[in-house]
């Protein structure tokens, strides 16, 4: 079970990734659906709470090591 639930997160994570890195530089000020929000205040939100979830945890993204 706990292999499948990290399957699933990791297919995600990857598709985030993908959605992410295929934003150009001039959409990132873009509104999002959230109200006053912009793409990056959303991607920025997204990204640390996921950080928040996983530091009780011992864990840190790659990206902050």
């Amino acid at each position: 079970m706990t292999s499948e639930i990290a399957d699933r997160y990791r297919r995600r994570a990857d598709a985030f990734e993908r959605k992410v890195v295929s934003v150009r530089p001039d959409q990132w000020p873009d509104p999002s659906p959230c109200a006053r929000w912009t793409a990056r205040d959303v991607v920025r939100h997204i990204v640390d709470m996921h950080g928040a979830m996983l530091a009780p945890l011992g864990r840190v993204s790659k990206d902050h090591v």
